[in-house]
């Protein structure tokens, strides 16, 4: 995974492109979910394309 995809799905899919809210504790507050929320769909997808080789490997 680059950065660019990160800060790309940050954009459109966490709704980052444009923050609505001011200081740096609510931009972090909204920053952290995001960024968590992407890792973990990175996790389901590797962890989805694992399963599907194993159960096509073992057919």
């Amino acid at each position: 995974m680059r950065i660019e995809d990160v800060l790309g799905w940050a954009k459109t899919i966490g709704g980052m492109a444009q923050t609505a809210c001011r200081g740096l504790d609510r931009v972090r507050g909204r920053v952290i979910p995001t960024m968590i929320s992407d890792y973990l769909v990175w996790i389901l997808v590797c962890w989805l394309r694992a399963w599907s080789r194993m159960t096509m490997t073992s057919s």
